[in-house]
């Protein structure tokens, strides 16, 4: 049989294929229907579980592993398609609005002092700052969700350094949400005290991303230590206060504010370095232009089990735009998922997908929606 048999041939059973699916579909409705009538769960992982057994033990051996991807793909679409049809329309509970950017009445939190690039960040999002400061990430998650402050200004990606990974943790542990998210240029220096030069710098302080988005330069320097600070703009104060010849990795504005000499410019890895900042608050806020949504998911730790998760985010035509993983930190080496897709949690196929999330998963927290300011 030549190529062009070959094609003609699979048209037809694709053809075969499609009459059965629309049936095998009529008649799952009409399960979803005794279900709903009967009041039965839509998901029965015992049920499935045999079936795909048993189609396993009918398949040809060299088949066997494509009849269980065929097999679960075809019970996941069953499944979204019953949750559809029974399922009213559900609503995820929110307020209507934006972020407040009325300083006279909010009070701002991010990590770190003055010129720290949280508060850079705080200043182009808000007019006229009113900053709460911290020492750490987590102290701003508290005050927000304490309510001792309205927002908090965090940061969680870098271009360069990829996820700051001590937010996305805190953003499982804390009862808050994202509300806005801004794209901030970061261009690192090296600054330090006056009188103070590359020859006799005994020891360069900066945040761990900071230091990551730099390492290029650092490595032209492996006799002077790298040392780790918990923000730029504290590892600058630390510096303008120590008499020692030490260097800190900070934004220019800052080394400004500190009375620090800039040693060295530009030394980020790449001109074009960003850092994503998001608005936290205490209130999951929504409008017509939020575009983002964020979520976190624990999946059973079997075979099979992501590409079932993805195959729900491609029935409900929904664009995923990352999906990364953070350890639990359990015996077993779980992970949960990040995941951001465009959308907005008014839409209908958004408020399916969230509510088959929370039907079907022991573990699924709405982060936040928003939009880039």
């Amino acid at each position: 049989m030549d190529l062009q048999s070959c094609r003609t041939e699979i048209d037809s059973i694709d053809k075969q294929l499609l009459t059965l699916f629309e049936k095998r579909m009529d008649i799952v409705s009409q399960v979803a229907n005794y279900k709903k009538e009967h009041q039965l769960p839509i998901f029965q992982p015992e049920r499935e579980r045999l079936i795909i057994q048993n189609k396993i033990a009918q398949a040809q051996e060299d088949t066997k592993e494509y009849v269980t991807s065929f097999f679960t793909n075809l019970m996941e679409i069953s499944k979204c398609y019953q949750l559809n049809l029974l399922s009213s329309q559900p609503q995820i509970p929110f307020t209507q609005g934006t972020i407040d950017r009325d300083f006279d009445k909010i009070v701002v939190g991010c990590a770190g002092t003055k010129g720290a690039y949280a508060h850079i960040a705080a200043s182009n999002i808000f007019s006229t700052p009113n900053i709460q400061f911290y020492q750490s990430f987590e102290q701003v998650f508290e005050a927000v969700q304490q309510q001792q402050i309205d927002y908090g200004i965090l940061p969680i990606e870098n271009s360069t350094a990829g996820s700051v990974t001590d937010v996305y943790d805190d953003l499982t542990q804390y009862s808050v949400y994202i509300n806005a998210s801004y794209d901030l240029k970061v261009e690192h220096c090296l600054a330090a005290k006056q009188q103070t030069s590359m020859d006799n710098l005994l020891g360069i302080y900066s945040h761990k991303q900071a230091l990551h988005q730099c390492s290029g330069f650092l490595k032209q320097y492996p006799q002077i230590p790298v040392n780790l600070y918990a923000n730029t703009a504290l590892a600058a104060q630390f510096v303008s206060e120590n008499e020692q010849p030490i260097a800190a990795i900070c934004s220019e504005a800052c080394a400004n504010l500190f009375g620090l000499q800039v040693l060295k410019s530009q030394i980020q890895n790449s001109s074009d370095n960003y850092t994503k900042f998001i608005v936290i608050s205490k209130q999951l806020l929504s409008n017509e232009d939020c575009d983002e949504v964020n979520i976190c998911i624990q999946i059973p730790h079997i075979a099979g089990e992501l590409n079932k998760l993805l195959t729900k985010f491609s029935f409900y035509h929904i664009d995923m735009n990352k999906i990364a993983s953070r350890p639990i930190g359990d015996k077993d080496f779980n992970v949960r998922f990040f995941i951001n897709f465009s959308g907005n949690i008014k839409d209908k196929n958004i408020q399916q997908l969230l509510y088959d999330l929370h039907t079907n998963y022991d573990y699924c927290k709405l982060l936040g929606t928003y939009t880039k300011y």
